[in-house]
């Protein structure tokens, strides 16, 4: 395999987390293949960015289920709303955006719903539109580690103190490195921690991501096999936000 691939990985069976962002779209029993297509077009000029999400329900066929808006124009804010597109009007269910106060690569996920039970909240927070007042709940963070893989960390509440009710100081633990299979490869493997941190199996992961090594930077494309169990929407809006602090290093 040269130096695209290092491992063999497999796409392996997962335990389904306690909260998920669209339990609509977790398959408890097959893995699914999704499409992730950056918008192109007349209003990616005017502002208007983002990701259409497509969700194949049999061998050739795909249907929209999700979709990632993004405004050019927030001040490198970076700030992305993910929204689904299964049933009916699209409905927010999670908004991403760029740390304000770290310097390192860093992006703060929002939630529409509670993510554990007695979450906080504080004025910290996003919130769901500019016409809101009451801010979102902070389900977890992505960023960059020095040692060029990514991380996603998730809340929780301390099983002795119990939740922060202003949502400042809860705990969190990484849940997944997403990790290139190869010094060369441009796809990356998303590799599951157990409680204390640990990959488990390394050739086993939650989800593999599939890139063509030549794209045009402004349309970026992404195919996402998800495993069974697995949190598929959490998967596609983590490689909105890799996708967007690859670009910025690259740009830099």
């Amino acid at each position: 395999m040269g130096c695209t691939e290092g491992k063999e990985y497999k796409v392996a069976d997962q335990v389904t987390p306690a909260f998920t962002l669209a339990p609509d779209l977790v398959d408890a029993k097959e893995k699914v293949a999704y499409g992730m297509v950056e918008k192109t077009g007349f209003k990616s000029f005017l502002g208007a960015d983002g990701f259409s999400i497509k969700r194949s329900t049999t061998p050739g066929t795909y249907k929209d289920c999700l979709k990632i808006k993004q405004s050019v124009w927030d001040m490198g804010q970076d700030r992305m709303e993910l929204q689904l597109d299964i049933k009916g009007p699209n409905k927010t269910i999670a908004i991403v955006r760029r740390s304000r106060m770290s310097v390192s690569d860093c992006f703060y996920i929002y939630t529409v719903e509670e993510p554990y039970p007695g979450a906080g909240k504080n004025s910290w927070n996003e919130k769901l539109d500019e016409n809101s007042t009451e801010p979102l709940y902070c389900f977890g963070y992505l960023k960059k580690s020095i040692w060029g893989h990514f991380e996603l960390g998730v809340y929780y509440a301390d099983p002795e103190k119990g939740p922060d009710k202003e949502g400042k100081g809860d705990p969190y633990k990484v849940r997944y490195h997403f990790k290139s299979p190869g010094f060369c490869s441009s796809n990356l493997c998303v590799l599951p921690l157990d409680d204390d941190g640990n990959v488990g199996e390394v050739t086993s992961c939650a989800g593999f991501v599939s890139r063509g090594a030549w794209q045009w930077e402004c349309a970026n494309a992404y195919a996402i096999e998800v495993a069974p169990g697995a949190d598929a929407a959490l998967m596609v809006i983590c490689m909105a936000m890799i996708d967007e602090i690859k670009e910025d290093n690259e740009n830099s």
